[in-house]
C-alpha cells in the first residue's frame, strides 16, 4: 500500500485542468533542461504578436530542486468535460536561413537528435504514452513522451518514427512533435460528487499545417520536418492540441497501478533470484561448518596444553589474537570514517524502510530526496558518537580534532564535488543546476544543525567510560 499524501479531487463539469510541464530529460544525456529553455508556448503569449511572458514557477520542496525538477504552468487550456479538436497553442514560430544563428532551431534539432522527453503532469499524475497492448487490458506505458523524431542517415534518436507520429515520412530528415493528442481518464460514483482524473494518456505527432487558419490534425497529414535546406529556407510551426475524456472504472486510490506496472519485457526473473539466493546460503553454510570444525580442533588441542605445564609455542588462532585489537596506524581517520559511514547507512536502512511501508509515495514528488537530506541532518548526531567512542577505545587525546573532521571533513568532500558539478550544470544552462538560494539553505542545514548535532554527539560519546578489550 501507500499513502499518496495528497486528497483527492473531484473537478466540476466546466472547472480548468491545470496541465503542468517539467524539465526535458533524456537517456542519451545527462544533462536535463527546462522546458522553457526551448522555444515552446508559454502561458501569456497572444496569438496576434507572440510577446511570451516566463512561464509561472509552482513551489518545489528541497528534494524536487536537488534532482532537478523544474515543473511550470503550460498554456494548454483544458476544461472538464469538454472536448477539443485541432485547438492552436500559441502563435507560430517561424525559422528561416536568413536567419545565420536559429539557435531556437538548432536548440530543438539538438533534443530531438538526443532523444529527449517531455515530462507533462495533471492533477499530480504525470502523463504517459502507450508503447503497447493499448487495445488491451494490460497496455505498458512510457513516462512521457519525445519532443520529436531523426529517420535516415546518421540518425541518432531512440524513438522510432512510426505511422502513428509522422506521416509521409522522408529519409535523413528531422521531425517535431507539434501536435498532442490528450485522452484524460476520469471515474464518477455516487460516493462523491464530480470527476476524479484517474489516468492522463498522451500521443504526440507532428503535422505540417498549411497555415494557422487552416488546421488539418488528420492522421494522414504530411509530417513537419523543421530542417532547414535551399529547398525549404522556411519553416512554420504552428503547435495544436487535442483533448478528449474518456470514462473508467479504475477507482482513484488505485490509479498509480499502470504507472508502476513493469514495462513490456522486463518481469522480475524470479526464478534467477532464487538460484542466487540458495547457492548464497550453501556456501555460506559450507563455510560456516569449515570454521567451526576448525574452532572446534583448536580448541581441544588449548585443552591439552593447558593440563601440560611445559610452555609451548603458541598455534591455531592464537596466532592472531594479539593482532585483533591493536590499534591501527591512522585511529582519527579510521574513527571519522566509520562515524560519517555509520550515518550515511542508517539514513539509507531508515529512508528504505519508510518506502517499503508506503510513506514516500510516488505521488509525493521529491519526498525521498527531502528525507534522506532530514535524516542524514538529524542523524549527525550519531556520527559524533560513533567516532567519539571508536576514536577513545583506540586510545585516541585528540578528541578536538576528531570532533571538527567528523562534523567537516566527509561534509566538506561531498559540498565541494557538488559544487563543482553545479558549475557546470550553470555553464550548461541546466535545470539540475541548483539555484544559488537552496546553496545557502544547504549551508545553513549544515552549519546550524548538524555541526552542533555532531559535537552534541561526541560529548555523549567522550564523557563515557571507554569499551574495555576482551584480551
Amino acid at each position: 500500500f501507500y499513502l499518496p499524501g495528497v486528497a483527492p479531487i473531484a473537478y466540476q463539469d466546466g472547472e480548468r485542468l491545470a496541465l503542468l510541464v517539467n524539465r526535458l530529460d533524456s537517456a542519451e544525456s545527462i544533462v536535463p533542461y527546462d522546458y522553457y529553455y526551448f522555444d515552446f508556448c508559454e502561458p501569456g503569449e497572444e496569438k496576434s504578436d507572440g510577446k511570451a511572458k516566463e512561464g509561472a514557477k509552482v513551489s518545489e520542496n528541497l528534494g524536487q530542486i536537488l534532482l532537478g525538477e523544474r515543473i511550470r504552468t503550460s498554456p494548454y487550456e483544458i476544461i472538464m468535460m469538454q472536448e477539443t479538436v485541432c485547438k492552436p497553442l500559441c502563435k507560430p514560430k517561424k525559422y528561416s536561413l536568413k536567419d545565420k544563428k536559429n539557435t531556437k532551431l538548432k536548440r530543438l534539432e539538438r533534443i530531438i537528435k538526443l532523444d529527449y522527453m517531455h515530462h507533462w503532469i495533471m492533477d499530480n499524475l504525470p502523463a504517459v504514452e502507450c508503447t503497447s497492448g493499448c487495445d488491451t487490458t494490460t497496455p505498458y506505458y512510457r513516462t512521457g513522451f519525445p519532443v520529436g523524431c531523426k529517420i535516415g542517415a546518421g540518425a541518432q534518436s531512440l524513438t522510432v518514427c512510426t505511422a502513428g507520429n509522422v506521416a509521409n515520412m522522408h529519409a535523413d530528415d528531422i521531425y517535431l512533435n507539434n501536435h498532442i493528442d490528450i485522452t484524460i481518464k476520469y471515474h464518477q460514483s455516487s460516493e462523491f460528487t464530480g470527476s476524479r482524473i484517474v489516468g492522463v494518456e498522451v500521443q504526440p505527432r507532428s503535422i505540417a499545417h498549411e497555415g494557422f487558419e487552416s488546421l488539418d490534425c488528420g492522421s494522414t497529414t504530411k509530417a513537419l520536418s523543421i530542417r532547414l535546406t535551399e529547398d525549404r529556407p522556411e519553416v512554420e510551426v504552428i503547435y495544436t492540441y487535442s483533448v478528449k475524456f474518456a470514462s473508467s472504472d479504475l477507482k482513484w486510490a488505485s490509479r498509480w497501478d499502470a504507472y508502476l506496472q513493469s514495462a513490456e519485457g522486463t518481469s522480475i526473473h524470479w526464478f534467477s533470484i532464487v538460484n542466487s539466493v540458495i547457492i548464497v546460503l550453501f556456501l555460506t553454510g559450507m563455510l560456516g561448518v569449515i570454521f567451526v570444525r576448525t574452532l572446534y580442533r583448536d580448541i581441544a588441542r588449548y585443552n591439552q596444553t593447558e593440563a601440560n605445564e611445559e610452555a609451548q609455542e603458541e598455534f591455531g588462532w592464537k596466532l592472531v589474537h594479539g593482532d585483533v585489537f591493536r590499534p591501527p596506524p591512522a585511529p582519527m581517520m579510521l574513527s571519522v570514517l566509520v562515524g560519517c559511514g555509520s550515518q550515511i547507512l542508517v539514513t539509507f536502512v531508515v529512508t528504505l524502510i519508510f518506502a517499503c511501508l508506503g510513506f514516500l509515495s510516488p505521488a509525493t514528488r521529491g519526498g525521498m530526496m527531502t528525507t534522506m537530506v532530514l535524516l542524514w541532518v538529524g542523524l549527525s548526531i550519531q556520527a559524533g558518537f560513533v567516532s567519539a567512542r571508536l576514536y577513545k577505545m583506540l586510545g585516541g587525546e585528540q578528541w578536538k580534532t576528531n570532533v571538527i573532521l567528523t562534523a567537516f571533513f566527509i561534509p566538506g568532500v561531498i559540498f565541494i564535488i557538488f559544487f563543482g558539478l553545479n558549475l557546470i550544470l550553470w555553464s550548461l544552462q541546466s535545470s539540475a543546476a541548483v539555484p544559488f538560494g537552496t546553496l545557502f539553505a544547504l549551508i545553513v542545514l549544515w552549519f546550524c544543525v548538524s555541526v552542533p548535532l555532531t559535537f552534541f554527539g561526541a560529548y555523549l560519546g567522550f564523557k563515557r567510560p571507554p569499551v574495555e578489550h576482551p584480551c
